[in-house]
């Protein structure tokens, strides 16, 4: 009997003991510890639920404001690429007046210029490829008269031209340089041919006058020459044959 008593003593101490043993003998901090706020909750559950229920109620914590300059804004460029600096001038002031992150324009950035970089690498890689395409044809066309023909082709858009055609024509891609180069071609061998020039029925113009007949259409943009007219063509190869000396 003594000893059922003295087991029933043991159980009731370990009870007491387990009762007294709180979450808040973990705190190390004395201070934090002996806090009367933290004494209202049960357990840490109740704790973290609490916090959390806190946080949705005063939002989230807001991250301190940075202060960023324009030359935090900067970015790489790929090999041989020339970024527009107008145009990047302007999207880095505005990342700068939106508050974008530098890190986070920067790859924006780069993302943009890679994929740009390449879209033009394809340009030029499909641009010299008719280029090789079209310098073929013309060779296989004109057979060894190549180079002969190609400078003949030179020589006639000298004398049918004025000197600000240059400029438009080196600002053409090289296929409308070559397609222009055969114009020419054309141009030259109707010049060659005897009978151009005359007309039955026609009186023959003097030099000067088919000049100024060439000079009326070429700056009337409305003449059916610049629509490709056929009759209109002809006409101008016969005026040319009379307005310059033999190619």
């Amino acid at each position: 009997m003594s000893e059922e008593i003295a087991n029933t003593e043991e159980v009731g101490t370990e009870e007491v003991v387990q009762e007294s043993s709180s979450w808040l003998d973990s705190i190390t901090d004395q201070e934090l510890k002996g806090s009367k706020s933290l004494a209202n909750f049960k357990d840490i559950d109740g704790l973290a639920k609490s916090y959390i229920h806190l946080e949705k109620k005063l939002g989230q914590p807001q991250e301190p404001q940075v202060e960023y300059k324009a030359e935090d804004y900067s970015f790489d460029t790929p090999e041989n690429y020339e970024a527009n600096n107008d145009i990047m001038s302007a999207v880095q002031a505005k990342a700068l007046e939106a508050g974008v992150k530098p890190e986070v324009f920067k790859q924006l950035a780069e993302t943009f210029i890679g994929k740009e970089s390449e879209i033009i690498q394809a340009m030029r890689q499909e641009q010299e490829q008719g280029l090789k395409e079209t310098q073929e044809s013309l060779k296989k066309e004109w057979g060894a008269d190549y180079d002969k023909r190609l400078a003949k082709a030179d020589e006639t858009w000298q004398k049918l031209t004025e000197e600000g055609d240059d400029k438009i024509l080196n600002s053409l891609d090289p296929n409308a340089k070559l397609a222009i180069a055969k114009l020419m071609d054309n141009i030259s061998q109707k010049i060659s041919e005897p009978h151009i020039g005359k007309q039955a029925g026609s009186p023959v113009l003097t030099k000067e006058e088919a000049k100024s007949k060439l000079e009326k259409i070429y700056s009337d943009p409305e003449h059916a020459y610049h629509k490709g007219d056929a009759k209109s063509v002809n006409e101008v190869f016969e005026l040319s044959k009379l307005a310059v000396d033999q190619v």
